[in-house]
């Protein structure tokens, strides 16, 4: 369950293996598995080169970036691990043409979850901050929330054919243009 399945090479997506996801901090791997209801948000890390698990369960959406903040405080303070930088300054938003990105990209998966949930829901528009070509980041964080777990709110987006964009990856998820 520890050898690479599926690799997208885009920072929010990390390798991901028979059931965990493959995070790299520095020389370390965390094997992960995260997941969210309505009212909770989970997470369960394996460091099997420590003999290490770490979990943590939250009744708030915000519970992932304390999660995270634990997890990164466990891999620096505890046991030493050096957590390299994953995303730096973001781009001169003047230089990065956007045409490729516009669209309606819908999921399946949202789809069934939205019908979970009771009905259609529409979440309020997020403002992202361009990273590179293809990356961007919500506006309003941190550039170095994104070198740990967190790196999953990151958005990419793949298969530019003719100009567009054909996938969104957003949160681990992957929907397709419509």
């Amino acid at each position: 369950m520890q050898q690479v399945a599926f690799d997208m090479g885009t920072p929010n997506t990390p390798p991901i293996d028979l059931g965990w996801v493959r995070y790299p901090f520095g020389d370390t791997t965390v094997l992960a598995m995260s997941g969210a209801s309505p009212g909770g948000v989970s997470l369960l890390c394996v460091l099997p080169e420590y003999d290490l698990v770490f979990t943590g369960f939250g009744n708030n959406p915000a519970a992932i970036m304390l999660q995270d903040q634990m997890l990164q405080w466990l891999l620096t303070e505890h046991l030493g691990v050096k957590v390299p930088t994953l995303v730096t300054e973001p781009a001169d938003g003047a230089a990065i043409d956007l045409n490729p990105y516009v669209g309606t990209y819908r999921s399946n998966q949202l789809r069934i979850f939205t019908q979970f949930a009771g009905g259609m829901t529409s979440a309020p528009p997020q403002r992202l901050v361009s990273i590179r070509p293809g990356l961007f980041a919500p506006a309003g964080y941190p550039l170095e929330a994104f070198d740990g777990y967190l790196r999953l709110l990151l958005v990419s987006y793949h298969d530019i054919r003719d100009g567009q964009a054909r996938f969104r990856n957003g949160g681990a998820r992957l929907t397709r243009r419509v």
